[in-house]
């Protein structure tokens, strides 16, 4: 709340003042550019002050170090993002794909989620960012307990045995190239 007020005291100065903006002293500008960890001004913000949970950045969602250090959820994005620090979630989603990184592509995405206890979404984000085409799960080849007698007994009487329609009977069969029951 306070940044906000500064901020818009800052713009009605300006405004007052009728400068450009580009032309404006060092002090009225609030800095977009990224900031690297050697840079003496990385521990503040644009406006000089210390920020108390730099350390924290990166490591636990925005909001959560905002609310435990008092701060607005989008000051700390703002504040992680000029540093170039990735979120909380690309982070923790790297580091749980990397040591399975070597099996992407080699097995169904979900069996490598199931198998790993990973989200299946992260596996495929980890998949597609280093360009592997993903591996389709062997269809599952439905064995019917009729099957013996397509084509031998009328669909009629393999429906009523069996308790389905005489339509599904028909489409398995022709599915199977078998043809339909004639009686001799």
């Amino acid at each position: 709340m306070k940044e906000i007020k500064i901020l818009k005291q800052l713009v009605l100065e300006m405004m007052e003042n009728e400068s450009d903006p580009d032309d404006s002293d060092d002090q009225y500008r609030v800095h977009s550019r990224i900031i690297s960890p050697d840079d003496p001004d990385y521990s503040r913000d644009q406006w000089g002050n210390e920020i108390p949970y730099i350390h924290l950045l990166g490591t636990a969602p925005d909001a959560d170090i905002a609310r435990d250090w008092g701060a607005s959820p989008s000051t700390v994005w703002l504040d992680r993002k000029r540093r170039g620090i990735p979120n909380f979630m690309t982070l923790s989603r790297k580091k749980a794909v990397e040591p399975i990184a070597h099996l992407l592509g080699t097995k169904p995405d979900q069996d490598l989620a199931d198998e790993h206890d990973i989200p299946v979404s992260w596996i495929e984000r980890g998949r597609i960012e280093r360009r592997i085409p993903a591996m389709k799960s062997p269809r599952q080849v439905l064995v019917l307990p009729y099957e013996d007698l397509l084509g031998k007994v009328p669909d009629t009487v393999i429906a009523r045995q069996f308790g389905v329609t005489t339509n599904n009977i028909a489409y398995h069969r022709n599915k199977r190239g078998i043809p339909a029951f004639k009686p001799s």
